[in-house]
C-alpha cells in the first residue's frame, strides 16, 4: 500500500480566501490518507511551492497538484505554466516526480505535450451547507461578481442589464488585477463604479454564503482549469452566468442553460425567467454528484505503484 506525507501541516483554517476552499479540502484528505515519514510527498499546489523562494527542490518521490491554466492574457502579467516548466527548482525536482494531478483536461494535455511523467485528472470537489433561494432572488434580483483570477471585468461592465450588480474584491493584488483589466479596455474606474457597486471589504464565510443563496453570480473567464465560482455554483445549486471554455464545459456540461453566450442578447429576460432558473437549479443538482469530496479522496486512496512513474 502506498503511503504519503504532506509538505506542510494541513489546516482547516482558510488561508486561500475561498469559502470551504482548498485548505478545507486538503485537511479532509490528510485525515484519511495513510501517512508515514517515508511516504510520497504530496505537493498540493505546485505553483505556490515552486515560486516560493524559501522552498527547496523536491529530491525525494513526490506527487504534485497543478492549479494553473494553460493560457493567460499578457496584459494581466500572470505567471504561466510555461514559466513553471522553466524554473530551475522545478527542473531539478522533476526526476523525482511520480505523478502530476491536474484539475481539467486542457491542463492535462498541456503537461502531456511537454513532460514525460503520468498526468491524471482529478476534478476539484466542493461542498457547501446552503442552497439557492429562487423566491428570494426574484423578489430582489441582483448579480454579484467575486474573485479575480483570469476574470474579464469588462464583460461584466458591458452586460446590458437593468439588474443591480455588485463586485466584491478586497485583496490589494486582486484590485490591481481589476485595474489592469479595465485599463486594457480603456474603462475608467470611476465609470465602472457608476454601473457596478464595488465592495472592497473582505466577506466572512457567512456573508459570502448569503450572496450565493440570494443572488446570481457572473464570471467571464479568459481561461480556466477548476474555478471556485463555478464549483460554488454547483455545490449550492446557485445559477451562475459564465462563458463557454473547455474547462467550464467540463465542469458544467455542454447543456448548462446560463452560459453567457445563451443570455448575452437578452440578459434580463433570461435572468428573470422563473422557469429557466428552476431548470438551471435542477440541472446543477444533477451535476453535483460528480464533484463530491469523496471522489477526490478516492483518487489518492486508490493510487497503485503502477500508476506512478
Amino acid at each position: 500500500m502506498l503511503t504519503f506525507k504532506f509538505n506542510f501541516e494541513p489546516s482547516p483554517v482558510r488561508t486561500h480566501y475561498h469559502c470551504y476552499g482548498w485548505d478545507y479540502l486538503i485537511h479532509k484528505l490528510s485525515k484519511i490518507l495513510p501517512q508515514s515519514e517515508a511516504g510520497i510527498v504530496i505537493d498540493d499546489w505546485v505553483e505556490s511551492f515552486f515560486w516560493d523562494a524559501s522552498k527547496k527542490p523536491h529530491l525525494s518521490p513526490w506527487i504534485g497538484i497543478s492549479h494553473f491554466t494553460p493560457t493567460t492574457p499578457a496584459h494581466l502579467h500572470n505567471k504561466t505554466l510555461n514559466d513553471l516548466l522553466q524554473l530551475p527548482k522545478f527542473t531539478e525536482s522533476l526526476p523525482h516526480c511520480k505523478l502530476i494531478a491536474v484539475l481539467s483536461s486542457n491542463t492535462k494535455k498541456f503537461f502531456q505535450d511537454r513532460i514525460n511523467i503520468p498526468i491524471n485528472i482529478v476534478h476539484h470537489p466542493k461542498e457547501l451547507p446552503v442552497r439557492f433561494a429562487l423566491d428570494s432572488y426574484l423578489k430582489f434580483p441582483m448579480l454579484f461578481h467575486a474573485g479575480f483570477y483570469l476574470r474579464n471585468f469588462a464583460e461584466y461592465y458591458e452586460l446590458n442589464t437593468k439588474i443591480a450588480r455588485s463586485l466584491h474584491i478586497s485583496i490589494p493584488r486582486h484590485i490591481k488585477h481589476l485595474q489592469s483589466d479595465l485599463e486594457f479596455y480603456n474603462i475608467p474606474m470611476n465609470e465602472f463604479r457608476k454601473r457596478i457597486h464595488v465592495y472592497d471589504t473582505f466577506l466572512s464565510d457567512e456573508e459570502y454564503l448569503a450572496l450565493l443563496t440570494n443572488q446570481i453570480s457572473f464570471c467571464w473567464l479568459y481561461d480556466s482549469s477548476a474555478n471556485n465560482s463555478i464549483l460554488e455554483s454547483i455545490a449550492s445549486r446557485s445559477p451562475i452566468v459564465v462563458n463557454r471554455l473547455p474547462a467550464t464545459v467540463e465542469y458544467l456540461g455542454d447543456n448548462y442553460p446560463l452560459y453567457y453566450e445563451n443570455i448575452r442578447y437578452a440578459p434580463d429576460e433570461r435572468l428573470l425567467d422563473r422557469k429557466l432558473l428552476s431548470e438551471t437549479i435542477d440541472y446543477l443538482e444533477h451535476r453535483s454528484h460528480l464533484f463530491h469530496v469523496d471522489n477526490f479522496c478516492r483518487f489518492f486512496l486508490e493510487l497503485q505503484p503502477s500508476d506512478l512513474a
